[in-house]
């Protein structure tokens, strides 16, 4: 369900809210998927019990900080949109799988929670 939402919100809102342009609308949002990208640098590259919100660097606060002003930006709008969208579902994923908003490495520095040793590993 969530993968489809990653398809189904961005169309949705480019339907809805770029009526004349939708396709390209779309398709522009569509590509913001590819912020997924600092799965790869995270072991196991995919876990549906992890958070990536504060957990892979591109994920984190700071990111989507700049994400957000992108929304204000006309020429890069519709990829702030994306990347705002695509957070915002991978932390409604994060509340509904594991009952909280982010990782708890969302503190710390972007890499840091990936590249970190899992605790008792020495």
């Amino acid at each position: 369900m969530h993968l489809s939402l990653h398809i189904i919100v961005p169309v949705f809102v480019a339907v809805f809210f770029f009526r004349k342009r939708w396709l390209k609308a779309s398709m522009i949002m569509l590509a913001t998927m590819l912020v997924d990208v600092d799965h790869i640098l995270a072991d196991p590259i995919y876990d549906p019990q992890r958070c990536s919100i504060g957990f892979h660097p591109l994920h984190h606060l700071g990111f989507i900080g700049l994400y957000l002003v992108l929304c204000f930006v006309p020429k890069a709008r519709l990829v702030g949109i994306g990347l705002v969208l695509h957070m915002a579902l991978d932390t409604i994923d994060c509340q509904a799988n594991n009952g909280v908003w982010m990782s708890s490495l969302a503190a710390e520095a972007p890499v840091i929670g990936v590249l970190k040793e899992p605790r008792g590993s020495r």
